[in-house]
């Protein structure tokens, strides 16, 4: 876990800079989903519907449902998109 949450606070300056962060949450939660996804082969609907399902993956994106919803997909689609114009491009889901 001290991998991802570093990998995830490397995240927030970058998003920062593009001035788009409120508009997507870029918040570590948002990040660590990305990772979820590509560790489990998970579509956006199927992220969400997982942090629903398990405490675990609730835990390790850092979730309360008590106090938060876990984010939707569109939500999701939307950090990833934003990801993929302003800092990876496309190279780094092909591979």
């Amino acid at each position: 876990m001290c991998v991802a949450r570093a990998g995830a606070r490397w995240f927030e300056p970058q998003l920062s800079q593009g001035g788009e962060r409120a508009a997507t949450g870029g918040s570590r939660a948002d990040a660590t989903n990305l990772l979820l996804q590509q560790w489990f082969n998970l579509s956006d609907p199927a992220v969400e519907e997982a942090l629903y399902d398990s405490a675990g993956m609730r835990q390790f994106v850092g979730i309360d449902l008590g106090c938060e919803p876990a984010p939707d997909e569109t939500t999701v689609c939307k950090f990833r998109h934003l990801l993929e114009e302003h800092i990876w491009g496309n190279r780094f889901w092909e591979g």
